[in-house]
């Protein structure tokens, strides 16, 4: 909970080629349980370390980021998820400051 809103994060680890060729149909799934909360401020997230959400930039996928902005659902991809564990492996006293740029501050997210 923040400031009286929900925020739900989805975790999925590996292979996303099971939801779609590229994995952007998980974010229905997510909307989908987002609706059923019927609560007036709930924020989702979709949380990977799989690197099939990147294209050969290093960018998140055209197509997932087009998806996650309709719903509302924001992408934390691998390379983000490997340096905020660094940060509480080597406890940094940066993370928490971190942790709210990644989940609370919208961005393209690149590698």
């Amino acid at each position: 909970m923040k400031d009286q809103s929900l925020c739900i994060i989805e975790c999925k680890t590996g292979e996303l080629l099971k939801y779609s060729s590229s994995g952007s149909d998980l974010i229905y799934e997510i909307a989908g349980i987002k609706s059923q909360l019927q609560a007036l401020r709930v924020k989702t997230y979709l949380a990977t370390t799989s690197d099939k959400v990147k294209d050969e930039e290093g960018i998140v996928k055209e197509d997932i980021l087009i998806r996650s902005k309709v719903y509302d659902c924001d992408i934390i991809p691998a390379w983000e998820i490997r340096n905020l564990a660094g940060l509480y492996l080597s406890k940094d006293k940066s993370l928490s400051g971190k942790v709210f740029k990644t989940f609370f501050e919208n961005k393209v997210r690149s590698s």
